[in-house]
């Protein structure tokens, strides 16, 4: 485990930097984040709930995310406007965790689900999952920031959180 986080960390800080004073976590390359296979690729937004709060103590938590994510590049049937539903379980705190869950929502290609797992480093997220659509399976990563609201009292404490990212989808196969 440790060392898939030291991966995702040392992945997450060459791939990503934050803009002072925005909520936007922008791309620093393209190329380290898209795999080897030709995805379509997507900007995300959306929001995200945690219960129990997140805190600076690694608790376990049920969480769920809503996002939207707009597949502008790569061809064929996969482009289009994806409307996400992730939902699952988690131990984490401010500082990193780890959780599973499942995916529900529509695509281009009609209704899809499927499953995931995530490691967190910071506000960063790395979400790995497979899931099926329109026939086919897919294998989807979603890099995602959670910007939470500050709470002067309490910097690491949110249970709710703006989420912005993006990510890919690569087609496996027909099913």
């Amino acid at each position: 485990m440790t060392r898939r986080i030291l991966l995702v960390l040392a992945l997450l800080l060459g791939a990503w930097t934050v803009v002072p004073g925005s909520a936007n976590a922008v791309e620093a390359s393209d190329a380290a984040c898209e795999p080897p296979a030709p995805p379509q690729s997507a900007a995300i937004q959306g929001f995200g709930s945690w219960f129990l709060p997140v805190t600076p103590t690694n608790l376990t938590h049920s969480w769920s995310m809503s996002l939207e994510a707009e597949c502008t590049s790569g061809t064929g049937h996969d482009v289009g406007v994806y409307d996400f539903d992730l939902s699952g379980s988690s131990i984490e705190n401010c500082a990193g965790g780890e959780g599973t869950g499942s995916i529900d929502g529509e695509g281009p290609e009609g209704d899809l689900g499927g499953s995931l797992t995530f490691v967190k480093v910071g506000v960063h997220y790395y979400i790995t999952g497979n899931m099926t659509m329109g026939g086919h399976s897919h294998n989807l990563n979603l890099w995602v920031d959670v910007i939470p609201q500050i709470n002067t009292n309490n910097i690491c404490y949110y249970d709710n959180a703006a989420v912005f990212g993006h990510g890919n989808l690569a087609s496996v196969s027909d099913t």
